[in-house]
This record gives C-alpha cells, sequence and structure tokens, in this order.
C-alpha cells in the first residue's frame, strides 16, 4: 500500500468517530511523509504522521 492510500484510509476512519469535528491534511510535511491534524469535540488536537521507512 502508498503512503496517500494509507493517509485516505486513515482519514476516513478518523471521519467516522463522533468524537472528532475536524480532520485536514498538513501541506509542510516531507515527501516521505503525510500529516493529518485531528480536532476532537472538546477542542483537543493531535496530529498522525505517516512515513515510507
Amino acid at each position: 500500500m502508498d503512503i496517500d492510500n494509507m493517509r485516505d484510509l486513515t482519514r476516513k476512519a478518523l471521519e467516522t468517530r463522533s468524537d472528532i469535528d475536524t480532520v485536514s491534511e498538513i501541506e509542510e510535511a516531507p515527501s516521505d511523509q503525510r500529516v493529518l491534524g485531528a480536532e476532537t469535540t472538546d477542542g483537543t488536537l493531535f496530529f498522525v504522521v505517516i512515513q515510507e521507512i
């Protein structure tokens, strides 16, 4: 599986959760990384880094 497919699957999984308000891609990452930012309903922010090894 390539890195973009993994990013898309991770984004879809996060978006199905009722406690997640928003999921967005962070554009300023190296070419071997995809970074998703997510915000929960209580305002907590977190990031998911997907990296090819």
